[in-house]
């Protein structure tokens, strides 16, 4: 790898364990919130009526899942940011689209958080969707940022070369 490829490398690897670690925190300080309104419909649908089984190792696995499953969703950005840097995505597609993707985030948040209030799913989307503005910004420094025109125009050509190898190859055959 080149200097420059490792510098960005470096970049994204930290910004994935910063964004998954404060998903992570932020699901978990969620859980009271939502084991509270989930043992609040027990008591709403009369749960002495209701057999209800509460299996610790069940509580520690939904918990631990939950938590990383909001901890992986805040890593979306280094997807957008991925598909910015390669070409895929431009800031003008994110600004374009910005309404379905907040919906789909909204939409997301809605199936991550199990219990039916909204309390919950509010307070994962609001930094989800600011996250999502932070990043078409940091989109867009990329698309100008020299240095990672340079390493994009050296994916391109590589992109060609090996598109052109692979065609003389099934010429060949």
């Amino acid at each position: 790898m080149y200097p420059i490829e490792q510098r960005v490398l470096k970049k994204l690897i930290y910004g994935a364990t910063g964004l998954f670690t404060i998903g992570a925190l932020l699901g978990f300080a969620l859980m009271p919130i939502v084991t509270k309104t989930l043992v609040g419909f027990g008591d709403l649908l009369n749960y002495e009526k209701i057999i209800q089984f509460y299996d610790l190792g069940k509580v520690i696995e939904f918990l631990v899942w939950n938590v990383i499953a909001t901890g992986l969703l805040f890593t979306y950005p280094i997807l957008i940011i991925g598909l910015v840097f390669t070409g895929v995505l431009t800031v003008e597609d994110l600004e374009n689209r910005r309404k379905q993707i907040i919906l789909a985030l909204f939409g997301i948040t809605a199936i991550i958080t199990p219990d039916p209030t909204p309390m919950s799913m509010i307070v994962l989307s609001i930094p989800l969707v600011l996250l999502f503005e932070i990043t078409i910004n940091f989109s867009y420094k990329i698309e100008t940022a020299p240095d990672f025109v340079e390493i994009r125009n050296k994916m391109k050509k590589q992109w060609k070369t090996s598109q052109s190898n692979l065609l003389e190859y099934g010429n060949t055959n």
